[in-house]
């Protein structure tokens, strides 16, 4: 220390001395803010565009904050949402809004998890998807769902004969897989529980988004013997846990009657017939 003593007593020392310390506040400053997401950020996080097969983790930290969110539907589009509390006394309300801000569907509960099991949307548009507290009064951190129950986002392909795997990893997560068949076709559905504690749950919906079979279990495995596909075209499965247990497990998908190789739908073409003497059609 005494050695620096006459470099900071020279004008000069004490000005470059300066300096360095005012060099090293600036980089500190921006290390901190690479570092930490700013309020910002998170607010766009929460009341943006999500999309289907989405889940997003915010917060309500006020009484009577709402999260908004947007998506884009087509007419006649089936829409599930899920909304699980994970801290506070938050109490979940979900609620669906045209773009002329009238209300579509909604669910609320004093329980930790609520759903809107399907909303129909009535014409093709912009929709907000707002998330609140029940009572507007509490407050916490919960994990928010969106999907498309006619034609799924983020679903994974399954083919008959196939046993694909997947993992519930949040309070609110539920998995997607997709598959085509034939109408009259007849499918067997089983999943098993690979790990923890998961408690097996299937749901079967039909193009146009209507359930058609479920089945649940308590145990490690649970299977839909005989579920029958009355349409032509792409079916969802969904895949979760009865309550908010988590684990891997298991889907295995079997064609057990019908047409059991469809790949793609038929497509007719007209005959034309040539006839002597008539021009040829250009």
């Amino acid at each position: 220390m005494p050695a620096c003593l006459p470099l900071l007593r020279h004008p000069l020392g004490l000005l470059l001395a300066l300096l360095l310390l005012v060099s090293s506040a600036a980089s500190n400053v921006a290390v901190a803010r690479s570092i930490a997401p700013s309020a910002a950020q998170e607010a766009v996080a929460c009341t943006s565009a999500i999309s289907f097969g989405e889940t997003r983790q915010c917060s309500v930290e006020s009484e009577g904050e709402s999260d908004t969110f947007t998506f884009t539907a087509a007419a006649n589009d089936e829409i599930k949402v899920r909304m699980v509390r994970l801290s506070g006394d938050l109490n979940p309300a979900v609620h669906i809004y045209n773009s002329s801000s009238t209300s579509i569907c909604s669910a609320f509960t004093s329980d930790k998890v609520v759903e809107i099991g399907h909303c129909t949307i009535p014409t093709a548009g912009s929709y907000k998807l707002v998330a609140d507290d029940t009572y507007r009064t509490n407050t916490g951190s919960y994990y928010l769902y969106v999907q498309r129950l006619n034609n799924p986002g983020n679903a994974q392909p399954i083919n008959f004969g196939q046993t694909q795997p997947g993992a519930i990893e949040l309070d609110s997560e539920i998995d997607s897989f997709s598959f085509r068949a034939a109408g009259g076709t007849v499918a067997k559905i089983r999943m098993t529980r690979a790990a923890n504690t998961l408690r097996p749950r299937i749901r079967i919906y039909d193009p146009a988004g209507n359930n058609i079979c479920s089945d649940f279990s308590s145990s490690e495995t649970t299977e839909i013997s005989r579920c029958d596909l009355p349409l032509l075209g792409t079916y969802t499965i969904l895949a979760d846990d009865t309550g908010s247990r988590l684990g891997s497990y298991s889907i295995y998908l079997e064609c057990v009657e019908g047409e059991c190789s469809l790949a793609t739908e038929r497509i007719y073409l007209p005959l034309i017939a040539y006839v002597p003497g008539l021009p040829e059609t250009p």
